[in-house]
């Protein structure tokens, strides 16, 4: 039985496989230098900047660590399926919340959701992400997937909602794709190492892996699995829960090899309880098949944002190679509030395949020319910087929040203080899946550290996933100047200025006079007298969706 059983998930985890380290671009003495676009690439190798010593923190300097029984959810059972994927994901997503204490231990959320909407696409509250899919091209039952793949998926705002909502195997309810009890806040990855892996399950209670599973193996009567085999794929896909550093080599006893030293985690299958250990089972740290390591850090759908602005809804694993100051701009027109009322943005996220990565961060509001994602007001009197200290998806809390009017055009602008592999959605087919990315043009941007020049990186089929989240407001943004009506003598001056309510929304003003021979004024709004007569001084800023003007009449004696 376990052989059949093992055999059906031959086809449920694709390896992703390197094709290559980056592009390189030299330049002759006496070549035409222009920005040159970093290559596309598909990676599962996890890059490290700086310091290549993992150090242990917390729980895991512990040398035995076994949640079972108080942190860890049901063993659940995928049947003769092709669906490890997603049970490993939820089974990590359940550890998650019950550690967080978001969520008890008899949690069961619905592996079928993740399973139906990552084959068959819903479209995002605000539409940014219409056109993109993963399309199965067998049996999507039956064709397996990628834990990392499903992370991208889940970070679009697909919900996660529980068994009782969405049993396994049934067709899910209509438009259910994004509303769940709980949502993806951040997802991570990860290369392996067993220092990397005691701490990613301490900071996030399990960790997803891929492996290759096969009887010969496994020893049924220590429930131990060590296989000694380098078999450059995986076909199998489970959760780490803990670990044991002095758990026998030679429990690992049906293996013609056995490993070097003691040491093994404790791994939590979807067989059901009648397999290993009440469904569990014991992996050598020397496995030579462990790869693709993932977490999963959740919310409460409640304490999530109430929009989401995002154009890559496809799951390829994709990347630039970005060199260290060259920087990646995504722009979005707000259009959230139903009600014409503002929205504030709090929270942007970044993807990348690259750990320790330095970056500094700019929005720019009332966008005027859409191939310069900076021609806007920055909202940061200087940019927000930070490190993205994991790969992956992290959400960044901005400082200051920013006021978006109705309609308004904004840019995410991060610019990437380390070399990194920054994440990137476009089309491709593989063996039994098609990654449609609606790509199109005016959305995502790229500037070499060398040149100052955006890039529009839909000319390469690319969109760079970086990520908005706001909450709506209920007022409506307005604006005043502080004078309509102004007597000058000659030679002095009177400070026009542009208040907005609500007080962030401000923008960059130009300045005009009608009469400079009676009365010019400054960039900066200052009003300066010349000749007796009359003029007009006219604001005239973006707001919104709009062009706006507000003026002042002034006299000069």
């Amino acid at each position: 039985m376990l052989k059949r059983r093992f055999s059906s998930m031959i086809a449920a985890m694709a390896a992703i496989a390197m094709v290559g380290t980056g592009a390189v671009t030299a330049y002759g003495e006496n070549e035409v230098k222009y920005p040159v676009m970093p290559e596309i690439k598909e990676e599962v190798q996890i890059d490290r900047v700086g310091n290549d010593e993992t150090p242990i923190q917390g729980t895991a300097s512990l040398t035995k660590y076994d949640p079972r029984g108080s942190k860890v959810s049901g063993i659940r059972n995928q049947g003769s399926y092709g669906t490890c994927w997603v049970f490993s994901s939820v089974a990590a997503m359940e550890s998650n919340l019950i550690k967080k204490k978001l969520a008890p231990k008899s949690v069961d959320l619905s592996e079928n959701q993740l399973l139906y909407y990552f084959y068959h696409a819903g479209t995002d509250k605000l539409g940014y992400t219409k056109g993109d899919k993963n399309v199965c091209l067998d049996n999507y039952l039956m064709v397996g997937g990628i834990p990392i793949s499903l992370g991208l998926s889940t970070m679009t705002g697909m919900g996660v909602t529980t068994e009782k909502v969405s049993p396994y195997l049934s067709t899910p309810k209509k438009n259910i794709c994004y509303s769940g009890a709980y949502d993806v806040n951040e997802v991570h990855y990860y290369d392996y190492s067993i220092a990397t892996t005691k701490n990613a399950i301490s900071k996030y209670g399990a960790v997803v892996c891929a492996m290759y599973m096969d009887t010969g193996y496994f020893d049924d009567t220590t429930n131990a699995y060590y296989c000694y085999n380098n078999m450059n794929t995986t076909n199998h896909g489970v959760t780490i829960v803990g670990w044991d550093d002095n758990y026998s080599r030679y429990n690992f006893g049906t293996s013609y090899a056995l490993p070097s030293s003691n040491g093994a985690w404790i791994v939590k299958n979807s067989y059901g309880t009648s397999f290993g250990d009440n469904g569990y089972m014991y992996m050598s740290y020397e496995d030579k098949n462990i790869t693709s390591l993932c977490t999963f850090d959740m919310i409460k759908a409640s304490q999530n944002y109430d929009n989401y602005y995002q154009h890559d809804g496809s799951s390829g694993m994709w990347y630039f190679n970005i060199s260290a100051g060259d920087s990646a701009a995504n722009v979005y027109t707000a259009k959230g509030s139903k009600s014409g009322c503002c929205e504030v943005l709090k929270a942007v996220s970044l993807c990348s395949y690259t750990e320790n990565v330095r970056y500094s961060l700019q929005v720019y509001t009332g966008i005027t020319n859409s191939s310069d994602p900076t021609s806007g007001t920055p909202m940061f009197s200087k940019p927000q910087t930070g490190k993205l200290s994991e790969a992956g998806y992290s959400k960044v809390k901005l400082k200051k929040a920013v006021i978006l009017a109705n309609g308004e055009k904004f840019a995410v602008v991060v610019k990437f203080l380390d070399p990194c592999k920054l994440a990137v959605e476009t089309g491709y087919t593989n063996v039994y899946v098609k990654y449609v990315a609606n790509i199109g043009k005016k959305k995502s941007f790229w500037k070499s550290n060398y040149f100052n020049i955006w890039t529009d990186i839909g000319y390469e089929d690319a969109i760079a996933r970086i990520k908005a989240y706001t909450d709506e407001s209920s007022k409506k943004v307005s604006y005043k100047i502080n004078k309509t009506s102004v007597r000058l003598k000659a030679g002095k001056k009177y400070k026009l200025s542009i208040s907005a309510n609500p007080s962030g929304a401000k923008r960059n003003v130009v300045w005009t006079s009608t009469n400079k021979s009676v009365a010019v004024i400054s960039k900066n709004g200052y009003v300066t007298g010349k000749n007796k007569g009359r003029t007009t001084i006219s604001a005239k800023f973006s707001a919104g969706n709009k062009i706006k003007t507000l003026k002042c009449n002034v006299k000069v004696n």
